[in-house]
């Protein structure tokens, strides 16, 4: 469609930050609970900082889910070259079974149930 020939080459940059973003979380090197939840305690300024970054790095992290599930539920109208680098290059569908088999938006209670 026009959207997708309008993207031109920021669809290949935003596939890019996508994949990275998708890498940092199925990396794990975070505690996805801790980052999510409310602190009681009072932190001094940086700690609120870093804490904020690494939530809204979470929340983004998130949402290239979305997107690039839409630019391949859309893969027959974009160019073959952005195909080639969701499938290839980037190695999305490796990713995303990275996400299915340990999803960070899922955490264990202290019931062993599972908690969203």
């Amino acid at each position: 469609s026009e959207c997708h020939e309008a993207a031109g080459d920021s669809l290949h940059d935003l596939l890019q930050y996508c994949q990275q973003k998708l890498v940092w979380l199925v990396a794990g090197e975070e505690d996805w609970h801790d980052i999510s939840t409310e602190k009681n305690s009072v932190l001094d300024a940086r700690e609120e900082l870093i804490r904020r970054h690494k939530k809204i790095t979470f929340e983004v992290s998130l949402k290239c889910i979305a997107i690039v599930r839409y630019i391949g539920e859309h893969s027959k109208e974009v160019s073959l070259g952005i195909t080639t680098r969701l499938l290839n290059t980037y190695d999305f569908p490796v990713i995303f079974a990275g996400l299915i088999d340990n999803p960070p938006w899922r955490v264990r209670g202290d019931a062993g149930q599972w908690l969203k």
